[in-house]
C-alpha cells in the first residue's frame, strides 16, 4: 500500500490552516506522491509548495526527481518555479542573518519531520525552523511526513495546545476551558493518514560487539554465492575506520561521514547514489549522514549492519534500502548492561540541568508577560515617545520598546555559543548593563528575566563540563530582527527535552532488565519493528561457534591431504585452498595487529618470480606447523629443503 493509494483525491480539499500527518515506512511514496500528485495540481492551481527536508543528499535527490517530473509534463519551463526545495538547517541561517523570506506558499512539505526532535540534542536550532512553520499555519497546508512520527507528533500538539498528557493525564474536569478550546481548536486542523509498516523480509541476526563486524562480513562471504554490498550505519567514526582497516585488504571499502564531499570515493558514491540509487563500493560505512529520506535501490545490496540504540535511526537506516522483493540480512546490536548504565547516568545529567533551566527561561517569560501587560503601558506615558539605541543614561530619556535592544546582552556571546576564554568580561559586561536595566525599572519585574539570563550563562559559559552539558538544548532565543530590550537571549529548545527525556527513560529501563533478560534490547528493538511476538527467535552471532566452524573448514582441507606427498605445485595449490579459512581464523582468534596479519598474509599468498615467471612460493614445513599451533590443530608438516616433498601428518596435541 502507498501513500497516494490511501490519500487518493482527498488533497484537493486540504485547507490553509490545516495540518496533515502521513505516518508511512520509507518507501512507501511519501515524497513521490508530493511529487506526482501534489506539485503536478498546485501547478494547474498556480500555488506555491515549499519543501523542507533534513539532508544535503535528499534535497539533491529530490530536486533529480522533481527535474525528471518536470521534463515529463507539457512543456513549460515555468512549472519548476511552483515548487521550492530547502533545508531545515537554510532556514534557521537565514532567520538568524535576519534574510528570512515568507512567500505565499500554499503547501509547506515537512519530510522527515523527525527531525525536530532527532538533531535537537546537537542542532539546538531546530525549534527555530518549527517557528517559521509555525508562522504559516493560518494561510497554508502544513504537511508533515515521517516513517517515525510518534514522539513528533505529540510535541508540536504540546507546542500548539501547552497541554502534555504524560504531564496532566489524559483529560476529565482538571482542563480548564482555555485548554479546553486549544486542543479542541488543535484537533478540528489535524488530519491523518496511515499506512502500516512490514519488516517481514528481514533476516535479523544479532551481534554482541562492534568487533566481530569484520568477521561477521567474511564469514557471510563465504557462504555466498554471489557479488553482495553491505551497508553499515556506525555512528562511533574511531571504530568505524578500525572496521574499514580491517576488511579494505579484501573490499573495495568507502567511509562516508559528513564533510564526505572532501574525499573524492565518498563523494563519488553518495553522486551514485543520488543520480543513480546505487553505490560503487562493495562495503558502504556510513555514519547518520545517510539515515534520511535518500533511497538505495542495488539489488546487489543484501546486508545491512547497524548499531545504534534510538528507534528513530534505526527504522530510518533501515529504510535507506528499498524493498525489491528479495529478504535482506540485517545485523543488529544486542547492546550491553555497560552501555545502558552509561547512557542513564549521563542522560539523567543533562535532564536534571535542563529542568532547572527551563524553570528559569519560563520564570523569565512570565516576568516579560508582566511587564509588557503593567509596566511597559506605564512607561510609554512616563518616558514619553523618544526613540534610540544610544547608550542608556537617565530613564527619563528613553521609551522602552519591544522593538528596540538597549541591553544587548547577545553582544557578548557569538551566535553559535561557545566555551571561550573571555567569558569573565562577556559576564561583567552583562552585570553592568543589568545594573543599568536596574535604575531603569526599578518595580524589578524586567530585572528578574535579566538576572536569570545572567544566571544561565554564568552556568553555560563556567566550565567546559557544564558547557558540554548545556550545549545539548540551549540555543539563541532571539535572532537578527527579533531583539527584545532584553537583548539576545538564551532559550531551551523544548524538542531537545522531549529527546532527552525519551533517551533517559530508554536507558533507565533497559539498564534494569538487561542484567535478568540479556536480550531485553533485542526484544525492544523487535518491538520497534513490530516483529515482537512469542514465537520470534533471537539468533546471536556467536564468535566462538564461528572458531569451531572454521577450525572444521581448515581441518576438512587438510584431511583431504593428509599422509600425500605434495610437489612445490601440490604445496601450493594446498596453501592457496587453506588462505582464506586461515586468515579469517587468525582474526577471530584477535590477531589484528597489521604487522602480524601482513606476515602470515605473505606466507600464504606472497608470490616471487624464478627465471623472470610470476609464481606462488611454497608454504615451509616450518611455517604451517607453527600455524597449526596458533590455531591449536593437531598437524604437522615435514619434508621440504633438497627434497622438494613436503608431507602433511597428524599428531597429538598434548
Amino acid at each position: 500500500m502507498y501513500v497516494a493509494d490511501i490519500i487518493k483525491d482527498e488533497y484537493k480539499e486540504w485547507k490553509e490552516n490545516e495540518k496533515i500527518f502521513i505516518t508511512a515506512p520509507t518507501g512507501c511514496g511519501k515524497s513521490s506522491f508530493i511529487i506526482n500528485d501534489l506539485f503536478e495540481y498546485a501547478c494547474l492551481e498556480k500555488k506555491y509548495i515549499l519543501y523542507l527536508v533534513n539532508r544535503k543528499i535528499l534535497k539533491k535527490q529530490l530536486e533529480n526527481d522533481i527535474l525528471d517530473k518536470v521534463k515529463s509534463m507539457p512543456s513549460d519551463d515555468s512549472y519548476q518555479k511552483y515548487i521550492t526545495v530547502k533545508t531545515y538547517q537554510e532556514i534557521e541561517s537565514e532567520m538568524m542573518r535576519g534574510t528570512i523570506c515568507y512567500y505565499q506558499y500554499r503547501y509547506i512539505v515537512c519530510d522527515e519531520v523527525h527531525y525536530f526532535i532527532s538533531d535537537s540534542m546537537f542542532n539546538t536550532n531546530t525549534i527555530k525552523s518549527y517557528k517559521y512553520i509555525q508562522s504559516y499555519y493560518q494561510r497554508a497546508t502544513v504537511i508533515f511526513m515521517s516513517a517515525t512520527m510518534d514522539i513528533v507528533k505529540s510535541s508540536i500538539k504540546v507546542i500548539e495546545t501547552g497541554y502534555d498528557e504524560k504531564l496532566h493525564g489524559k483529560g476529565g474536569n482538571s482542563l480548564t476551558d482555555d485548554c479546553k478550546y486549544k486542543i479542541d481548536s488543535y484537533n478540528k486542523t489535524v488530519k491523518e493518514y496511515y499506512v502500516e509498516q512490514n519488516y517481514d523480509y528481514l533476516d535479523i541476526v544479532w551481534f554482541k560487539s562492534i568487533d566481530d563486524i569484520p568477521t561477521i562480513i567474511e564469514d557471510a562471504d563465504m557462504i555466498s554465492d554471489s557479488k553482495v554490498k553491505w551497508l553499515i550505519f556506525l555512528n562511533n567514526i574511531e571504530k568505524a575506520k578500525e572496521i574499514e582497516r580491517q576488511i579494505e585488504e579484501n573490499k573495495t571499502v568507502v567511509f562516508i561521514k559528513s564533510n564526505y564531499e572532501k574525499d573524492d570515493d565518498a563523494k563519488e558514491n553518495v553522486d551514485l547514489i543520488i543520480s543513480t540509487k546505487e553505490f560503487k563500493a562493495d562495503v558502504l560505512i556510513s555514519t547518520s549522514v545517510l539515515d534520511n529520506g535518500i533511497s538505495i535501490e542495488d539489488e546487489e545490496l543484501r546486508n545491512i549492519v547497524i548499531v545504534t540504540d534510538d528507534k528513530t535511526e534505526l527504522l530510518q537506516m533501515l529504510g535507506r534500502k528499498r524493498k525489491d522483493g528479495q529478504n535482506v540480512n540485517v545485523f543488529l546490536w544486542t547492546g550491553n548492561e555497560e552501555h545502558f548504565k552509561h547512557r542513564y547516568e549521563w542522560y539523567n545529567e543533562i535532564y536534571n540541568k535542563y529542568l532547572s533551566i527551563n524553570y528559569m527561561v519560563e520564570e523569565s517569560n512570565r516576568a516579560r508577560q508582566m511587564w509588557a501587560n503593567n509596566v511597559y503601558p506605564y512607561s510609554q506615558t512616563q518616558f514619553g515617545e523618544i526613540q534610540g539605541t544610544e547608550k542608556i543614561s537617565e530613564p527619563k530619556n528613553y521609551q522602552v520598546d519591544n522593538q528596540q535592544h538597549h541591553i544587548d546582552l547577545g553582544s557578548m556571546l557569538p551566535d553559535s555559543v561557545r566555551l571561550n576564554n573571555k567569558k569573565n568580561n562577556q559576564i561583567n559586561e552583562i552585570h553592568s548593563r543589568n545594573t543599568e536595566m536596574h535604575s531603569m525599572f526599578p518595580v524589578g519585574v524586567p530585572n528578574l528575566a535579566c538576572w536569570n539570563q545572567i544566571e544561565i550563562m554564568n552556568q553555560f559559559l563556567g566550565s567546559e563540563r557544564m558547557h558540554n552539558v548545556m550545549k545539548h538544548f540551549i540555543f539563541q532565543a532571539n535572532w537578527c530582527g527579533n531583539r527584545t530590550y532584553f537583548g539576545i537571549e538564551l532559550g531551551v529548545n523544548p524538542f531537545s527535552g522531549w529527546m532527552i527525556n525519551d533517551k533517559y527513560s530508554l536507558a533507565k529501563e533497559i539498564m534494569e532488565t538487561i542484567e535478568k533478560d540479556g536480550y531485553a534490547f533485542c526484544k525492544r528493538q523487535l518491538e520497534w519493528l513490530g516483529l515482537l511476538n512469542e514465537e520470534v527467535v533471537i539468533d546471536v552471532y556467536n564468535n566462538e561457534k564461528v572458531i569451531e566452524e572454521t577450525k572444521k573448514i581448515i581441518c576438512e582441507l587438510v584431511e583431504q591431504e593428509l599422509g600425500k606427498e605434495l610437489d612445490q605445485e601440490m604445496n601450493v595449490a594446498f596453501k592457496l585452498k587453506i588462505f582464506t579459512p586461515a586468515m579469517r581464523l587468525l582474526k577471530l582468534l584477535g590477531r589484528h595487529e597489521k604487522k602480524e596479519l601482513n606476515k602470515w598474509y605473505n606466507t600464504l599468498r606472497k608470490p616471487i618470480s624464478p627465471n623472470g615467471k610470476i609464481s606462488e612460493a611454497c608454504i615451509s614445513a616450518n611455517k604451517f606447523t607453527e600455524l597449526m599451533e596458533i590455531f591449536q590443530l593437531p598437524y604437522v608438516m615435514c619434508g621440504g629443503n633438497k627434497t622438494g616433498i613436503y608431507v602433511v601428518e597428524s599428531k597429538d596435541l598434548y
